[in-house]
Parts: structure tokens; sequence; C-alpha cells
């Protein structure tokens, strides 16, 4: 009842989500602990992370993506858990319990491996709402929403903005937000193609810094190879690494307050709300980096154009150096025992039948079988023994 009449005609005279697209509850499976297992934990030759010639459908592997929700984090990432779906899901499928009845809830199964849309089922100050790529099978936890992908990047940009969590906060207060809850938001699709280009852009662009930054730690399936490792000295490797990702911090939140400012502008609601984000709630770096409030009464000179950004609202973005070190060192003991390589890109050895052969200045991973896996050249060789 207290809700203004701009909001309630936003309601009456306005598409629902719900007819653009679908949001739908994931499957339970009733044993995450049998049935999911972080990505690391298994065979990687028997793991399908969906790579871009992916063509849609099951391919005799037994582990594939899941997303199941996790921490507060928007545009991109919390891709962590894989789900065991051999053989269609058989093992999951065939559960049961003492009594012969089936224990999983196995929903919305036509819409597995679909590019979608998936949020965290449960936020306490805005909506984690982020892109998720063709390859997926999804969770109770982490539903999901589908739609055409010429619409899938604004109404990504709609559902990241302000203004959503406004209305989701009116439509479940609890702050657990239900797949009925996505389905009953309104929704104005524009006619005005410069305008949705420009918001596709910038959500393009906010999915890229934040994919980008998922994948610049070990944790991800798709790391290829630490940043601070870039032909250079530590220290001109380290101020290259803040200084890029200041950068990318400051965009994210100029493309944040700018989709709010369209989106408010788009539903005539600049007297009720603004654009403002909270440099907080920017889902990047959180390990790697602080806000901290400076004073910033004296004006000074930025070669950076990024830091006087910050300066001038009052903040600065600390990096984390003991982070940023354990990260170099992780990275370097992984190329010792040859997980990784400085001269090729992502995993080398990663599962336990891998032989290491080594020569003066190549090295060779094998299979159980003899079949070559990787063949390396390098000056920087892993130790045979792994010590």
């Amino acid at each position: 009842y207290w809700v203004s009449d701009k909001i309630r005609e936003i309601f009456e005279k306005n598409q629902k989500l719900g007819e653009v697209g679908e949001a739908k509850t994931g499957m339970t499976t009733a044993n995450n602990d049998r049935f999911l297992r972080l990505w690391n934990e298994v065979n990687i030759l028997k793991s399908e992370f969906c790579t871009q010639d992916f063509q849609n459908s099951f391919n005799g592997k037994k582990w594939y993506p899941y997303n199941k929700g996790g921490e507060f984090r928007k545009w991109y990432g919390n891709r962590e858990y894989l789900i065991n779906w051999e053989n269609n899901g058989k093992e999951i499928k065939e559960n049961k319990d003492s009594k012969g009845k089936k224990l999983a809830s196995v929903r919305s199964e036509n819409l597995y491996l679909k590019e979608s849309l998936t949020w965290s089922f449960v936020s306490s100050s805005a909506f984690g709402i982020r892109y998720s790529p063709i390859g997926a099978l999804f969770d109770n936890g982490g539903s999901s929403y589908f739609t055409n992908s010429e619409n899938i990047n604004y109404i990504l940009g709609y559902l990241g903005s302000k203004l959503v969590f406004k209305l989701l906060m009116l439509l479940n207060p609890t702050l657990s937000f239900q797949s009925g809850n996505i389905s009953a938001l309104p929704i104005k699709i524009l006619f005005d193609k410069e305008l949705k280009d420009y918001i596709n852009t910038l959500v393009q662009q906010n999915i890229s810094i934040s994919k980008e930054e998922w994948n610049s730690r070990e944790t991800s399936w798709d790391f290829e190879k630490l940043s601070l490792i870039d032909g250079r000295d530590l220290k001109t490797a380290y101020e290259n690494y803040c200084n890029h990702w200041r950068d990318n911090f400051v965009q994210l939140h100029k493309n944040e307050e700018e989709l709010n400012r369209l989106f408010i502008e788009i539903y005539d609601l600049q007297d009720e709300m603004d654009e403002k984000v909270a440099f907080e709630d920017i889902t990047i770096l959180k390990k790697e980096a602080k806000i901290i409030q400076i004073d910033n009464s004296v004006p000074k000179e930025f070669s950076i154009e990024s830091e006087k950004y910050l300066y001038n609202r009052g903040v600065s973005l600390e990096f984390n150096k003991d982070e940023l070190v354990k990260q170099f060192l992780s990275y370097a003991v992984g190329c010792i025992m040859g997980r990784y390589s400085i001269n090729k890109s992502g995993l080398i050895i990663a599962n336990n039948d891998d032989i290491l052969e080594l020569s003066e200045n190549k090295f060779i991973v094998k299979g159980s079988d003899g079949e070559i896996r990787q063949e390396i050249e390098s000056k920087f060789l892993p130790d045979e023994f792994g010590i």
C-alpha cells in the first residue's frame, strides 16, 4: 500500500519477465555430497568444461558444470562445482530410499546446458545475477532464467540494476529470490536500437571484466596463467597488475552506475531513486583488494585516471600484497610440480595417471597407455620427484 503510483504503473503497463523468457528452479539431487564435486577433485579427462566448440549436448563425459548459487557475485563467476551426469544422470535418477521412492527431483531437464542467467537464492544487499554460458546444469539454489540471445544481455543489465532490487523487495522482502519472483518482474523491452545496443555493450563489458577476474585464479577451471608472470621483474609486474585491476574496478563501477541511471530513466523513477553504487558492492577483487576511506580535501595530481576517479569520491583501492604473493608462490609451486608451465597456458599435469618424462629442454606428459598428452619445450622444467 506504500508503493508509489509510478511503481504501480510499471507493474500494470509492462510485460512480465515470465512472458519473454522462463525463470526455472533447478534440480535437487537429495545427496550433494555424493553427486557433486569441486572441479579439481575429479578426473579432468572425464569432465566437460564446455569450451567454445561445445555442441550443447551431452558427450559421454561424467562431470558437467553445475550452477548452485554461492556467494553474492554479479555478472559472471561462482563456477566451481561439477555434477555427475553420466548416462544422462542415471545414478541420480535411480537413487532411492529404503522403500523404493526416488529421492532426487530432476526439474527443467529440457533446459540443461542452455545459455542462461543464474542467481544466488539468498542475498542481503543486492541481487547477485550472473551470465552462465552454454553447458551447465542448475540447482535449486542456483535457479536460472532463460531467454533468447538477442535479449539476454539487456535483461541481465536490467536484473543487475538497483531498480530490480527495489522491485524484488516489494515482491519478496524475505531476501530469498524464488523463480516466481523473477517471472513477476515487469520488463520494458526497448525498440530504441541505439539505446539497447549501448546497454548491451555496457553489460558485455561487465561480463568480460568479471570473467577475466574469476579466471585469474587457479581455483577457476578456465585459469591459464598467473598475470604476475609477465616476463618482467616482480615489482613491475605487481605495479602493472594493480594499475590494470584498478582500471577494471573503476570501469565496472562506472558501468553499474550508468546502467542504474539508464534503467531509472527508462522507467521514469528519477524522483524516487538515484544511480549510486557503493564501492563495497562491486563484486570483483574481494580477496585481492579492499576499499579504504581517505581524506580528499586537498586536490592532487594523478597520472592514472582511475586513481583520480576513486580519490574524488573519497576512497582508495588498496591491494593485498599477502594474497597476491600467495598466488604467486602457489603458481610457482605448480610450475615446479608440473601442474603448470610458464611456456604453455592452462593445466599440464592434472591426472593421477600422468607420467612425466624430462629431457634437457623439454618435458613430455604421457598417459598410462603411452599416449602423449602434453609436449612442452621450456627452460623451466618441473622437478622429476615434485620436491
